[in-house]
């Protein structure tokens, strides 16, 4: 019976102190602990988000910035929200978010890191005083987006219990460009995430440091080849296959660029345009994949290739014309997956059909695979205790770079073979040559003796 007491308060004691939680947390209130923002590269522990369960109104009042103003009537939405997932007029481009953040003793006058990754403009204040702004918060025109890309900048914690986290926030023009272009596929809001400060600084560093390197070292070997093959297609115009690997290493170049130039973009129209033009890029890509492999299997084209023409074709038109979302980056998956489906089909085919050097490009496209699925499911499994970050970003750039690796290696040791076969024909047509030099010279001289005889017989 003492047992069963004591179950049933242990239970209604964990209830209590479950729905407290919910309960803070649904009116805009969060705990934080000094464990929640640990980051630990190893495990991918990146500090605490806390997107959800901020407390949000549409307008802009600069009173809704103190720690004593009441938000309870205000609605409960996620501050990275989907503009589709909320009601209509929910977002009108400019609007206030609130969250109270209860600390314990391990946080009270600590210096923490703010990770703020944003579409818009905000400025942010920590009970009451503005603390950090990133672009210039306004409606229409006079409005700057600005986005730190979570660029980590510290936030000093007092020795008070709680603080109240007002953030000013707006993003007027990604309505404008929704309504133009209907395009954009980002977020409209921001995500905010908590973390120590000199990790977070740390963090940043060697994700900037090794993306940059490993992005830059990778681009300038795959250009480098493509630049190779293009030269050796300008003395050799026959062979079409330098040609087309040289224009997809300069397009899987400039894919790389675009990623590299990517990561420092802060407005959104720049950001906009980069997608668009990437998307094209990508088109071209795998276009001429495609292109390099009916060259070297069949010598020309095929009907299918025609299919993917049209399907980019129709992918740009859709983006600059009909402006639709769903359909552009639909019609762009399917080019990418058919090529890929496409490539595999005909490399099976030539490595069945003993076709010389099949099994290199069959490698590229095999490592490719499973060192994209690897990164993927690591990632997807949140496992990286077994792999590093930065292992896992070498990787992933490796599986990257297996399929152009392995076109070059196939077309350099098939200029290495067409040497090789020439220097014998070579050598047998010196054989032959020879040997009928050397019946010449016998046939001579036998006509020679032949006269001698008959001038002795006269």
């Amino acid at each position: 019976m003492k047992m069963k007491k004591i179950k049933i308060f242990s239970f209604l004691y964990c209830y209590v102190i479950i729905a407290t939680f919910l309960g803070a947390q649904q009116k805009g209130i969060i705990k934080l602990t000094s464990k929640d923002i640990e980051i630990n590269l190893d495990s991918a522990k990146m500090g605490l988000s806390i997107s959800n369960f901020w407390k949000y109104k549409s307008g802009d009042s600069f009173g809704w910035a103190s720690p004593e103003y009441v938000h309870e009537d205000w609605d409960t939405l996620r501050s990275n929200f989907n503009i589709d997932s909320i009601p209509q007029n929910t977002w009108t481009g400019i609007g206030w978010f609130r969250l109270r953040i209860l600390v314990d003793s391990s946080l009270k006058n600590q210096t923490i890191a703010f990770l703020l990754l944003q579409n818009g403009a905000s400025e942010i204040y920590l009970d009451g005083q503005l603390i950090k702004k990133f672009g210039t918060v306004a409606s229409g025109d006079k409005e700057v987006t600005y986005n730190p890309r979570k660029i980590p900048f510290g936030v000093h914690f007092d020795e008070k219990d709680s603080h109240l986290i007002a953030i000013r926030y707006s993003n007027s023009n990604y309505l404008d460009y929704l309504k133009i272009f209907n395009l954009y596929n980002e977020l409209p809001g921001f995500s905010l995430r908590i973390a120590e400060l000199d990790e977070a600084v740390t963090a940043l560093d060697r994700s900037d440091v090794i993306n940059t390197i490993v992005q830059i070292s990778l681009s300038g070997v795959i250009f480098a080849l493509g630049l190779i093959h293009l030269l050796i297609y300008s003395f050799h115009h026959k062979d079409k296959a330098n040609f087309h690997y040289s224009l997809f290493a300069f397009a899987f170049t400039l894919m790389l660029v675009e990623g590299t130039f990517n990561r420092f973009l802060t407005q959104n129209i720049y950001y906009i345009i980069l997608s668009i033009f990437n998307t094209i890029i990508i088109l071209i890509l795998f276009l001429f994949l495609t292109r390099f492999l009916y060259t070297i299997y069949y010598g020309k084209v095929i009907r299918f290739f025609w299919l993917l023409v049209f399907l980019s074709v129709v992918d740009v038109l859709t983006g600059f014309i009909l402006r639709n979302e769903f359909v552009f980056f639909s019609f762009m998956l399917s080019v990418v997956v058919l090529s890929l489906v496409e490539g595999m089909r005909i490399v099976v085919l030539g490595i069945k059909h003993k076709r010389t050097g099949a099994w290199i490009i069959g490698t590229g496209f095999s490592g490719f695979f499973l060192l994209v699925a690897f990164v993927l499911v690591v990632n997807f499994l949140g496992n990286a205790k077994v792999v590093s970050l930065e292992w896992l970003l070498v990787i992933l750039y490796s599986g990257f770079l297996s399929i152009p690796l392995s076109m070059s290696i196939y077309l350099a040791r098939s200029f290495a073979l067409t040497n090789k076969n020439l220097e014998i024909k070579l050598l047998e047509v010196k054989q032959l040559s020879e040997k009928t030099i050397e019946q010449e010279r016998k046939e001579a001289e036998i006509n020679l003796l032949r006269e001698k005889e008959q001038l002795q017989l006269k």
